[in-house]
């Protein structure tokens, strides 16, 4: 079954929830993997997640903001989704 495509508002608002739950977990020291292990997610969704490739359930979000102690609405708020360097870092 092919996908449908998305409208400009949900994809600002995917994108939007992947800035910020990225900023929200980064601002509590926390990793990718220990959010995933509080959310009772895989890493690689956690990951996915914050680059905007997967958007989260209603129930996810709940649990999201409830672990960041942040309301939904926070989830919201308009953000830009950073361009997020893959691999290792070069040596220079």
């Amino acid at each position: 079954m092919a996908e449908r495509p998305r409208s400009a508002a949900a994809q600002q608002a995917r994108e939007s929830v992947a800035a910020n739950l990225r900023r929200l977990r980064k601002a509590r020291g926390l990793t990718q993997a220990e959010l995933a292990a509080r959310l009772g997610i895989e890493p690689r969704h956690q990951q996915m997640l914050e680059a905007g490739e997967s958007a989260p359930s209603f129930d996810l979000l709940v649990n999201v903001a409830d672990v960041l102690e942040v309301t939904v609405g926070e989830l919201f708020k308009p953000a830009k989704l950073a361009k997020v360097r893959r691999g290792r870092p070069s040596k220079r």
